[in-house]
């Protein structure tokens, strides 16, 4: 599978604090207040500044972030929608140790699959609110950060994140070792410290969401060939991927494709091909009416659209040589409690 998206290399937003100096002085300057009529996208309560009380913590749209009388920025490169604002968006008073809060700032990324958080924390520096660290963490769903009140931030791998590292060195991976990471403030950012293995393995082969592939014997039995779009999670991920089927005699092919996991496949295009010469199924070289042919037939980014439990049957007419399975699509994981609806909101 295409690493997106299980890569790490996610597609997240950009987050920067923005701080200013006044000419002459060292001393940081406070952004400037929101904008009148700046929407408020999130808010919370904690104890941050020197006054007594609770104090309103406030995100605006503009980026502008405030926590009782003080304020920072960040740099919201995309607005969230408003399903996983509602969902997974944060914003929480935490301890790095027993002198020194910090506003951590959790908001979904752009995805909108299950999408991870990114998260940022602000201390105060100066009478303002400064970034010491930005990431985004876990790679499906919400994995917050931990806070062990001795300086440090911790960051513990999901299946997910410590499959897509072993993932870029290995293509299909069976196990991988999660790990820890921990962080602590070098005077002016949290800096990685360590990286320790957690003692906790990871089983890719249960991760990887993808349709299953059967050869259809001329006795109408099915022999499992493989999956076809692994590691391909999102339409961000989309891509073309292959699955190699050996050698075969000249004639009819007969494969079976079903999906039979929690997810829902795309499936923008599908062909078979025989020593690098492409053949189509059989359903679109039939297909006298162009109104009437399966979506699978042309990489149009109007996909056959295969649910969980569903399968589609596929013929070919090929000569001899070397067989490969070639899909083009993407799939989309599912909430358990969802009955198979997706996760777009």
């Amino acid at each position: 599978m295409n690493t997106r998206t299980l890569s790490i290399g996610l597609v997240a937003a950009t987050w920067m604090a923005c701080t200013t100096t006044t000419p002459g002085s060292d001393r940081l300057s406070q952004p400037p207040s929101p904008t009148p009529a700046a929407e408020v996208l999130v808010t919370g309560r904690g104890s941050i500044d020197d006054t007594p009380g609770i104090d309103q913590l406030t995100l605006h749209a503009d980026g502008t972030l405030v926590a009782g009388t003080l304020r920072g920025r960040v740099t919201l490169e995309h607005r969230p929608s408003d399903y996983w604002l509602g969902q997974q968006a944060s914003l929480s008073v935490v301890m790095l140790d027993a002198s020194t809060p910090a506003v951590l700032v959790a908001l979904p990324t752009k995805d909108n699959e299950d999408p991870p958080n990114i998260y940022e924390l602000f201390i105060e520096r100066d009478g303002a609110l400064v970034s010491v660290f930005q990431r985004v963490i876990g790679v499906y769903g919400v994995v917050p950060p931990q806070f062990p009140g001795d300086g440090t931030l911790v960051v513990a791998d999901d299946a997910y994140e410590a499959c897509s590292r072993v993932h870029k060195d290995n293509e299909s991976p069976e196990r991988a070792m999660q790990q820890r990471h921990s962080y602590r403030l070098d005077g002016v950012k949290m800096a990685l410290v360590s990286r320790v293995d957690t003692g906790v393995v990871a089983d890719c082969t249960v991760l990887p969401a993808c349709p299953f592939v059967y050869v259809v014997e001329p006795g109408g039995e099915r022999t499992f060939v493989g999956e076809i779009l692994r590691w391909v999670r999102g339409a961000s991920a989309a891509t073309t991927q292959g699955l190699r089927l050996g050698e075969g005699d000249a004639g009819r092919v007969t494969l079976h494709v079903s999906e039979e996991k929690p997810e829902t496949t795309y499936l923008d295009h599908i062909e078979l091909q025989v020593d690098g010469v492409a053949y189509p199924p059989t359903a679109c070289v039939d297909a006298a009416d162009a109104r009437r042919r399966p979506a699978f037939c042309d990489a149009d980014n109007a996909p056959h659209i295969l649910r969980e439990g569903r399968q589609i049957e596929l013929t070919f007419d090929v000569p001899a040589g070397r067989r490969e399975l070639v899909a083009t699509g993407y799939y989309v994981p599912t909430r358990p409690d969802a009955a198979g609806s997706d996760l777009r909101p």
